[in-house]
C-alpha cells in the first residue's frame, strides 16, 4: 500500500517542504519549499552550509557601506543563497521572507521585495521561481497587490489568521496565502472555556478556518492558492487533504512517509458551493478591513504576535555572537594611508577588539569566527587571538605589547591579529604588565601593538556592574575603590572625562589611541541607568549637544546600539497547561513558555498561584522617616548578602523536584542557572547521583570538547505519546541522544547561544534579583527559530513569611516579577516524587 504522503499528493494537494535544510528536503520530493530567517539560522549551524555563509559575507564586503548596511546585505544574500540551493533540488518555487519589521510600511516592503528578486536574478534564477513572503497586514496586502500587478513579482501572504485577511488577499490578486492552522489551534486551546475540549480533525478551529477560505475562493472564482501551514500533528494535515497546497515540516513529512494510514480527499472544488457564502470586499476599504480584523480577536492577536516573533528571529540572526562576528568580518582588514613627508603609502592591519564578560562567551566568538573564516579564501588570513585567563592553551598574549621580546619573536601576522576577543580582567592584566608608566587617566592602551578600528563590548551592562541609583555612600565608595576593568579599558581607549572642563582630549591622548575607534555597545537590557552613566560620566560618546556647541563629531565616533537577541517574554496563555505531549509543538513554533513550580519542605510540588491578585492601595508618598527606614532595610539585606562568604547549598527538595521535571520534559539539552553563591561542581555531583547527565558549562576546546554545544542544533524528538507527534514549522528529526543538563550561574551564561537548548531551569529567586536578570536568562531559549520553556523552582512559604520578606517569600517575589514583565505563567504537569 502507498504511504500516507503519496496518498496526500494523489489527492491533488501539492506538498511543500517547510525547512531551510535543503539536504533533507530532497528526501520527500516536494514541489515547492518555504523558508524564513528562523529556519535558515537553524540550518546554518551545520558545517555543510559554511560555503553559503562565506558567499554572503564576501558579497557584503564587496558591496561596502556601514556595518549595519553590510550586515543587512549579508543577511539578505544568505537567504537568497539558501533559496538558490533549494531551487536546484525542487522543481517548483521557493518562498523567501521580507523583514517582518517592514510589515507596516508598504513602500519599504516593495523595495525589499525588489532587492531579493535582484539577488536571485544575479544567481541566474528567474523571478517566476520565487515567492516573496509578506505579512498579511493592510500595508503588506497593498504592497503585494502592486508588486503582482505592476512588476509581476509573485507573493506569498503569510501570518494569515482571519477571514477578512484572506478575502483582501484574494481581491489583491496575490499568488498564494498561508493560513497558520496550528497557531489558530494554540489560541483556542489556551482559552479557559476550552480547557476540557479536544480539537481533533475537522473539529480543529485551524482546519475549519482553511476549509472556509478554500470554499469561499472556489465559490467566487478566485485563483489565489490556499496553502495550509504550521501544523501540530498529521491529523490536521489529513483533514485538509485536497486543499491546493500544504507546507509541512520535515518531522511530519517523515511520519507521513512511514505511515500507510488512508488519506481520503476531504476538500473538493466541485463541492465548495454546498454552503453558499455571500461575496464581501475589503481591498479598497481600509477602515472596514481593520475593523474586521479587530473583531476577530484571535486573528488580531496572532497576527501581531507573529510579526513580533518573526522580527525578533530576524534580529537574532544579526544580534547573536554569530551576527556580530559576521558584521566585524565585513570591515576592511587593512587600511592604507599616504604620508606627504615620506611620500609613501603605509598599509596597516586593522584590529577589531571584542570585549566579553566571561571566557565561555569568548570561546563562542572564537567558534563563530573560525566557522566564518575557515573556508573562504578571502578570510583565511584573518588572525583570531583570545585574551583570557585560566586556560593553559590560551595564555595571556604578551606579544601584543609594543617592544616585548615575545612581539619581536612573533611574525607580523601574529602580532597584528585581525580580531582579538578578550575578557576585561585578562586585558587589564596584559596592559598592567607593560613597562609603560600608568597615568591617572587609565591603562596604557596605546602600548598595544594593535591598530584598533572597532571596539565591540558585548553584555556591557553586566561588565559595568553599576551600583543602584539609591545606593548607600558605603556602596558607592566601595564601587569607586574597585572600578570595573571594562571602565579602565574604555577610559584608556577614549580618555577619561574631566571633572571641570568637560572632555579633556589632550589629557586623554596620554593613554588613549590617536584615532578614535568605533564603539558598539550590545546588551538586551541597556536601561536608562546604564545609558545615563555612559552619556554623562564617560568620554566614550560624543553627545548630540556637543555637535550643537560646535564640537566636531568624527566619523568613527561611538555608535551606541541596543541589540535584543532573546525571545519575547510572553507566555502562551494564562493558566494554560503545558503537557509533555504539547512540548514539542510549542518548542518548534517558537513559543517561549514561563512556569514556576513551588516546592514544599516535604517535596510536594504545585504551580504558582497567580489568581489571587493583591489589592492595590491608593498611592501615598513615603514620609522622610519611612524612606529612611526603607533605605536602612535595603542596606541590612545587602549586608547579609555580602556576608555570605561560604558557598551555599540549594535545598535538596528543589534539586529533587527539578530532576523529576527534567526527566519528564527535556528532549535534548537544558540549562540550570544557580545562585552565584552556590558551588556549581557540588550541584553537578548531586544531579549525577540522581541519574541526570549533568555537567558545568564549559566551552573550551581542550577540556571536554564542549564546542559541540554551540556548533549544531541537536534534533528535538517528539514527546512520548501514543498520539501523532506534534510539531510545527521547524522541528527536526528525532534523536536517541541522552538529555543533558548544563549548570552555571547567570554571570557565566550571559550572551551564550545553544542551538539545541529547549529548557532553562532557575533555582530560586536569588538567581533573578531584577527583571533584567530574568530577561537574560529567558533569552537563552526562543532562539534559532525554536521555542523554549523557562521554569523557576522556589520554596514554599507562608503568607506571613512573604510579608516579612523571609526566605520563604520566593513565591511572592516571582509573582511580582511576572507582573512587572507582563508574563502569564503556564502550568506544568507535575509528578509526585
Amino acid at each position: 500500500m502507498s504511504s500516507s504522503l503519496d496518498q496526500l499528493k494523489a489527492s491533488g494537494t501539492v506538498v511543500v517542504s517547510d525547512s531551510g535544510d535543503f539536504e533533507s528536503i530532497d528526501q520527500y520530493k516536494p514541489q515547492d519549499a518555504t523558508t524564513n530567517p528562523s529556519l535558515i539560522l537553524a540550518a546554518a549551524k551545520k558545517e555543510g552550509y559554511q560555503k553559503l555563509i562565506n558567499a554572503a559575507v564576501d558579497y557584503a564586503k564587496a558591496k561596502g557601506g556601514s556595518i549595519d548596511e553590510q550586515t543587512e546585505t549579508a543577511m539578505d544574500r544568505l537567504l537568497v543563497e539558501f533559496g538558490s540551493a533549494i531551487l536546484k533540488i525542487i522543481p517548483g518555487r521557493v518562498s523567501t521572507e521580507v523583514d517582518a519589521r517592514l510589515s507596516f510600511d508598504k513602500e519599504k516592503t516593495k523595495a525589499k521585495a525588489r532587492q531579493l528578486i535582484k539577488l536571485y536574478e544575479e544567481n541566474g534564477i528567474s523571478k517566476e521561481r520565487v515567492l516573496i513572503k509578506i505579512a498579511s497586514t493592510w500595508e503588506g496586502i497593498q504592497a503585494a497587490r502592486e508588486l503582482e500587478r505592476d512588476e509581476q513579482i509573485h507573493c506569498n501572504l503569510t501570518l494569515l489568521f482571519g477571514f477578512g485577511q484572506a478575502v483582501a488577499c484574494a481581491e489583491a490578486g496575490v499568488t498564494l496565502i498561508s493560513p497558520f492552522v496550528g497557531r489558530i489551534l494554540d489560541w483556542h486551546k489556551a482559552r479557559p472555556e476550552n480547557k476540557d475540549k479536544k480539537f481533533v480533525g475537522e473539529e480543529d478551529p485551524g482546519v475549519q478556518s482553511v476549509q472556509k477560505i478554500f470554499n469561499y475562493y472556489k465559490q467566487h472564482g478566485y485563483r489565489t492558492i490556499v496553502m495550509g501551514a504550521s501544523f501540530r500533528n498529521t491529523g490536521e494535515i489529513i483533514a485538509l487533504s485536497g486543499v491546493d497546497f500544504l507546507t509541512i515540516s520535515p518531522n511530519l513529512l517523515e511520519e507521513l512517509k512511514n505511515s500507510t494510514a488512508p488519506v481520503p480527499k476531504r476538500l473538493k472544488a466541485e463541492e465548495a458551493s454546498a454552503v453558499p457564502m455571500p461575496k464581501v470586499s475589503y481591498i479598497d476599504n481600509e477602515p472596514e478591513f481593520r475593523w474586521e480584523l479587530l473583531k476577530e480577536q484571535m486573528a488580531f492577536e496572532k497576527l501581531h504576535e507573529g510579526i513580533r516573533k518573526f522580527a525578533e528571529d530576524g534580529e537574532t540572526l544579526k544580534a547573536t555572537s554569530f551576527g556580530l562576528a559576521l558584521a566585524l568580518l565585513s570591515k576592511p582588514r587593512q587600511l592604507k594611508s599616504y604620508s606627504p613627508k615620506t611620500r609613501k603609502t603605509d598599509t596597516k592591519t586593522q584590529t577589531q577588539l571584542i570585549i566579553v564578560p566571561h571566557r565561555e562567551l569568548a570561546y563562542q566568538y572564537q567558534h563563530w569566527l573560525q566557522i566564518l573564516t575557515s573556508s573562504s579564501p578571502e578570510l583565511k588570513d584573518y588572525g583570531i587571538q583570545l585574551c583570557i585567563r585560566g586556560d593553559p592553551n590560551h595564555p595571556i598574549p604578551r606579544h601584543l605589547l609594543l617592544g616585548t621580546p615575545e612581539a619581536l619573536l612573533r611574525s607580523s601576522k601574529t602580532v597584528h591579529p585581525s580580531i582579538v576577543v578578550a575578557t576585561p580582567p585578562a586585558l587589564v592584566e596584559l596592559l598592567q604588565s607593560s613597562k609603560a608608566e600608568r597615568t591617572r587617566d587609565g591603562l596604557p592602551v596605546n602600548h598595544l601593538a594593535l591598530n584598533i578600528s572597532t571596539v565591540l563590548v558585548d553584555e556591557v551592562d553586566a561588565m559595568l556592574s553599576l551600583p543602584p541609583k539609591d545606593a548607600s555612600k558605603k556602596d558607592l565608595a566601595a564601587w569607586n575603590r574597585h572600578i570595573p576593568p571594562v571602565i579602565q579599558i574604555l577610559d584608556g581607549i577614549y580618555g577619561k572625562r574631566g571633572k571641570e572642563d568637560g572632555y579633556d582630549d589632550e589629557r586623554s591622548a596620554a593613554v588613549g589611541l590617536k584615532r578614535r575607534p568605533q564603539l558598539i555597545l550590545a546588551s538586551a537590557t541597556l536601561n536608562a541607568h546604564v545609558r545615563g552613566y555612559v552619556f554623562t560620566q564617560t568620554n566614550w560618546l560624543k553627545r548630540p549637544s556637543e555637535e550643537r556647541q560646535g564640537r566636531s563629531v568624527r566619523e568613527n565616533d561611538l555608535v551606541a546600539r541596543l541589540e535584543y537577541a532573546g525571545a519575547p517574554l510572553a507566555s502562551a496563555g494564562a493558566g494554560a497547561t503545558s503537557s509533555s505531549s504539547e512540548e514539542a509543538k510549542a518548542l518548534e513554533d517558537g513559543v517561549v513558555r514561563h512556569s514556576c513550580v513551588v516546592v514544599s519542605e516535604t517535596g510536594e510540588s504545585r504551580n504558582i498561584d497567580m489568581t489571587a491578585e493583591v489589592e492595590k492601595e491608593p498611592f501615598q508618598p513615603l514620609t522622610k522617616t519611612e524612606k529612611k527606614r526603607a533605605k536602612e532595610e535595603r542596606e541590612r539585606r545587602n549586608e547579609q548578602l555580602r556576608s555570605k562568604a561560604a558557598a551555599t547549598k540549594p535545598p535538596s527538595n528543589l534539586i529533587q523536584a527539578l530532576a523529576v521535571q527534567f526527566a519528564l520534559d527535556v528532549p535534548s539539552l537544558a540549562l540550570l542557572v544557580v545562585p552565584p553563591t552556590s558551588s556549581v561542581r557540588q550541584i553537578v555531583e548531586e544531579f549525577r547521583e540522581l541519574g541526570v547527565e549533568a555537567e558545568a558549562v564549559e566551552l573550551a576546546e581542550t577540556a571536554k570538547g564542549r564546542t559541540d554545544l554551540v556548533a549544531s542544533a541537536s534534533p528535538i524528538p517528539p514527546a512520548p505519546s501514543p498520539a501523532p507527534a506534534e510539531s510545527t514549522d521547524s522541528v527536526e528529526q528525532t534523536s536517541s541522544e541522552t538529555p543533558r543538563l548544563l549548570i552555571s550561574n547567570l554571570a557565566n551564561t550571559r550572551g551564550l547561544d545553544f542551538p539545541s537548548l529547549t529548557h532553562v531551569f532557575v533555582l530560586g529567586t536569588d538567581v533573578v534579583k531584577t527583571p533584567s536578570d530574568y530577561t537574560h536568562i529567558a533569552g537563552r531559549v526562543g532562539r534559532f527559530g525554536k521555542g523554549g520553556h523557562v521554569i523557576t523552582f522556589v520554596e514554599d512559604g507562608s503568607a506571613s513569611e512573604e510579608a516579612a520578606g523571609a526566605s520563604g517569600a520566593d513565591e511572592g517575589r516571582m509573582k511580582r516579577l511576572y507582573r512587572k514583565l507582563d508574563i502569564n505563567p503556564t502550568f506544568v504537569e507535575i509528578e509526585s516524587m
